[in-house]
């Protein structure tokens, strides 16, 4: 739940042109990832037969499947509608979603930032259907390869990107 507060915080805040904080609650984001990573060593030390006697104790989904981890998700930019049907029976639940899944993602407003900076975007990228992922384009990774050529003249944009291929690194090693 954290992750998602502090990843929530970090797009409003690029969404105001107020990278700073934004930087620092990715990287938060990133040391609380690693810990979770952590935690798997403690849990392949359990057998088969450890894990059935505290199995029915986690009830019948995973934690893959709870609505602060989908909404996560959706933030992250993995949008994939069809992971609501798991919470069509909770109405509030659905809803929010929904609402996460209809918004920019962090890389979207990142890649809004980058063209208030000055790099020419595609609109269709700037401006699009939120409820599906992202879809590369040349004129995007021209800018980032621009930013990541002269990190002194961009830096901080060169360090929001690092920001993201870390946090994005972290949430790949979870899954």
């Amino acid at each position: 739940k954290l992750c998602l507060h502090e990843l929530l915080a970090a797009r409003d805040h690029i969404r105001i042109d107020d990278v700073g904080p934004a930087l620092k609650m990715i990287a938060r984001v990133s040391r609380i990832q690693s810990q979770l990573i952590q935690s798997w060593d403690v849990l392949a030390t359990m057998t088969p037969s450890d894990y059935s006697r505290i199995r029915a104790g986690l009830g019948e989904s995973s934690g893959f499947q709870s609505y602060q981890y989908r909404a996560l998700e959706f933030l992250m930019g993995a949008k994939k509608s069809h992971m609501l049907k798991v919470h069509a029976d909770r109405p509030a639940i659905h809803a929010k979603l929904m609402q996460a899944l209809r918004a920019p993602s962090l890389y979207d407003e990142a890649l809004r930032l980058l063209a208030r900076q000055g790099f020419r975007l595609p609109p269709d990228r700037l401006d699009r259907d939120f409820t599906s992922p992202y879809v590369a384009h040349p004129e995007v990774e021209a800018a980032w390869l621009a930013i990541y050529r002269d990190p002194e003249a961009h830096w901080q944009l060169y360090d929001l990107a690092e920001k993201l291929v870390d946090l994005e690194f972290r949430f790949q090693q979870w899954r």
